[in-house]
């Protein structure tokens, strides 16, 4: 749960939505390490093990201050984001590349017949 639900009279919100899909990036991506907001803490402390982006995506999802969160729209143009669908793209490439190769092995043992 977001920590400004926590206080008296304050309802969810698209921030406090925000909160828990870090939660759940953050467990994602660290299933061994409990989500845990200190009283004092501004943010949850997020392990350095990873990649900057995602770091930099989860200290921004799991702030404190729901205003600075950010958006949903602003959470997806994240260069983590960026940085697994270019992943996904490259595999598709590579094979796009392996059935051309394929292709012309198989062009190539027909022209030698």
């Amino acid at each position: 749960m977001a920590p400004e639900l926590f206080d008296a009279g304050q309802k969810p919100s698209y921030a406090s939505d925000m909160w828990s899909f870090g939660v759940c990036l953050f467990q994602a991506n660290f299933p061994n390490v409990p989500v845990f907001l200190a009283p004092k803490a501004a943010n949850v402390q997020v392990p350095q093990d990873r990649d900057v982006a995602l770091r930099d995506l989860l200290e921004r999802l799991l702030a404190r201050d729901s205003a600075t969160r950010p958006s949903a729209d602003e959470a997806l143009s994240s260069s983590y984001f960026r940085i697994v669908v270019a992943a996904d793209e490259i595999k598709e490439s590579a094979a796009s590349l392996d059935a051309f190769r394929e292709i012309l092995r198989l062009v190539k043992a027909s022209a030698s017949r």
